[in-house]
């Protein structure tokens, strides 16, 4: 039997796993990300000198990322309806004005102005978030999902449409992210 033996596609991507190694090294780099942004980070030093250095770590890029998000999105933008068909009732137009108060109401249930600040702080830190939507008859819900809590794809011959996305869960609530 000589000769390389090549392993089928099947069995290489349940050892490799669905995603791949490129997606795999790209969720440890977004691990390492938030784990420069935790615990700051760290220099190295000419170990050939005459004295020993200061072992001190840097957060100064928690302040920095702090106050970019805060000037971004310190103010919540606006969402507005228009409705420019809308034929005008007594001066008002009453779809619009529905419209308008459920979007304004929705917004206040999902405590939208702290969520789009810490949504930009996750994209600040590891490069992009997910905004996900989940419609239910009870309610609206909006949410963030930081860069470690999913992967995407898109169109081959255009990167603007999504073709898929995977959201990850856990079940247990762990402060160490590299689980």
């Amino acid at each position: 039997m000589g000769g390389d033996y090549v392993i089928p596609d099947f069995i290489q991507s349940e050892l490799v796993g669905p995603y791949g190694y490129d997606v795999l090294n790209k969720l440890g780099k977004i691990e390492a990300y938030y784990d420069t942004y935790q615990n700051g980070a760290d220099f190295t030093v000419d170990s050939s000198a005459d004295y020993t250095p200061a072992k001190l770590r840097s957060h100064q890029i928690k302040q920095l990322i702090r106050r970019e998000t805060q000037f971004m999105f310190g103010k919540f933008p606006d969402f507005l309806v228009s409705c420019p068909d809308e034929a005008k009732v007594d001066g008002n137009k009453p779809n619009e004005a529905a419209m308008q108060t459920y979007i304004n109401a929705v917004m206040k249930s999902n405590r939208m102005p702290v969520k789009l600040v810490q949504g930009a702080h996750d994209c600040c830190i590891g490069g992009r978030v997910a905004l996900k939507v989940s419609v239910s008859e009870e309610k609206l819900s909006i949410m963030f999902v930081p860069a470690d809590g999913f992967v995407y794809e898109t169109a081959m011959d255009d990167v603007d449409t999504l073709e898929r996305i995977v959201f990850f869960y856990t079940m247990v609530d762990d402060e160490d992210r590299s689980r």
